[in-house]
């Protein structure tokens, strides 16, 4: 397996000379350019309609989205290494077991909020390991309201996949200082 850019070109090097003597195949082509596919990652996208969740004042709560009773399989727009499995399992948890180790992972959500004047948001990303233990949190958002609100909130993080996440877990919560709102909309995830 290739596993670097010098690699790639090197492997480019061996197999794409400057074909002088017409040896460059469709093979050795199909070689370089599926090597350099799988190099690149790819992503991971979905968009869901569904209902709100009323999230309680003061109280940290896992949002959810469509996926939640059926789970999220992936099946176009995955990279390479993920296999065709759910990517977001039936609890609204994007799972992490197919990620390559030190990948650059950036993550992209929206959340509809409905909120009351004067509601201070948090929006936190929780990630845990194979155990199902808490390793960290992202803190994506602290959002201020003074007046009443229905709107979409695109946020965005990245982190950087490390053995101690390895065959982890990802979640989003949500937390206000008042009853309020909140709808998964939808997410992107790129791995690189």
């Amino acid at each position: 397996m290739v596993n670097s850019n010098i690699e790639i070109k090197a492997l480019g090097e061996a197999n794409l000379l400057d074909n002088n003597d017409k040896l460059i195949t469709p093979a050795k082509l199909r070689e370089v350019f599926g090597v350099m596919l799988h190099h690149l990652g790819g992503n991971l996208y979905f968009t869901n309609a569904g209902g709100g969740l009323t999230v309680p004042a003061a109280t940290e709560t896992k949002l959810i989205g469509d996926f939640n009773t059926t789970g999220y399989k992936v099946t176009e727009y995955r990279p390479w290494y993920v296999d065709a499995d759910y990517i977001v399992g039936a609890n609204s948890t994007v799972q992490l077991r197919d990620f390559k180790m030190a990948s650059f992972v950036s993550f992209r959500f929206e959340v509809g909020l409905t909120v009351p004047s004067n509601t201070e948001v948090q929006i936190l990303a929780r990630v845990k390991n194979s155990l199902g233990q808490k390793v960290f949190d992202i803190n994506v958002e602290d959002l201020v309201f003074k007046s009443a609100a229905t709107r979409t909130k695109t946020s965005n993080f990245f982190f950087f996949m490390d053995s101690d996440i390895e065959n982890g877990t990802l979640e989003i919560y949500v937390q206000s200082d008042n009853e309020i709102q909140a709808t998964w909309q939808s997410f992107l995830i790129d791995a690189r």
